[in-house]
């Protein structure tokens, strides 16, 4: 019984805000990696990058501090800042003994996500629909029957994403293009710094907790609904996937593109 009830909630867990997480720390690292091959000239790409991506990057933070009842202190969506390097930022406040305002911590810290994702799926939608309805198709995750097939369909979804992004009729296209460009100025900064993280770890718990003791009373009284509950976090998890691996794809391509430019360079 303890066993099944721990599956569902790793499972649950692992399909939504395991994968957030994951694709935070994934485009951190792509970004990075992308600055340090920029060398002299780093922080110089990234004031130039984040006249699109900063504002989202931030409207994101200041969204979800309205929805969780946070008091927003201070805005500025574009505001570059050579002594620090911060581009934006938002302060606010919040009531620490408030259990809404503690999980909404949690979600303001991965807001970046989520908005920046929002806004990405929203671009592929408008400019490359087909490419969109292939890649975000309502079949093309469904709940794996044990933990060792989620790596066999993850690969199937990556496989799925390249074909449906890098096809044929789309390398024609003037509108993939403007997509790639749009894309990357917006995943350069879309990242989860560490203090998002930090500010989000007591709503991840309380999150946790949360889940748990609705995992644990479904399967007493409802064992039908426990199903539901996780194929729906699985379902989630499925548009989360497809998100990853296409952030995946326009990360691995940006560092490919720095690494040409540099190559260039050093040979001039």
């Amino acid at each position: 019984m303890l066993i099944c009830l721990f599956e569902h909630f790793f499972f649950q867990l692992l399909f939504t805000v395991g994968l957030i997480v994951l694709i935070g720390l994934t485009v951190a690292l792509g970004k990075h990696s992308f600055l340090r091959m920029c060398g002299a000239a780093a922080h110089r790409v990234e004031v130039v990058t984040g006249f699109i991506g900063t504002p989202i990057h931030e409207l994101s933070h200041a969204l979800f501090c309205i929805l969780f009842g946070h008091k927003i202190t201070e805005l500025r969506l574009w505001s570059p800042q050579a002594e620090n390097g911060n581009l934006g930022y938002v302060t606010h406040t919040y009531r620490r003994k408030n259990l809404w305002h503690q999980l909404g911590n949690f979600f303001i810290g991965i807001a970046p996500i989520l908005g920046g994702g929002a806004v990405l799926c929203g671009l592929l939608w408008c400019l490359l629909p087909e490419s969109a309805e292939q890649i975000f198709s309502a079949n093309a995750f469904s709940l794996p029957d044990a933990i060792g097939e989620v790596p066999s369909k993850v690969l199937q979804q990556a496989l799925n994403v390249l074909t449906a992004l890098f096809s044929v009729r789309n390398l024609v296209l003037w509108d993939f293009y403007f997509f790639l460009f749009l894309a990357i100025l917006i995943i350069l900064h879309m990242e989860i710094s560490r203090s998002d993280l930090a500010a989000g770890g007591w709503g991840f718990l309380f999150v946790s907790a949360v889940l748990l003791l609705t995992d644990a009373v479904l399967l007493f009284a409802f064992p039908e609904g426990l199903s539901r509950l996780t194929a729906a976090c699985v379902c989630i998890g499925s548009v989360l996937i497809s998100f990853f691996l296409l952030a995946l794809c326009l990360t691995v391509l940006l560092l490919v593109i720095s690494i040409v430019v540099s190559s260039i360079r050093r040979s001039l």
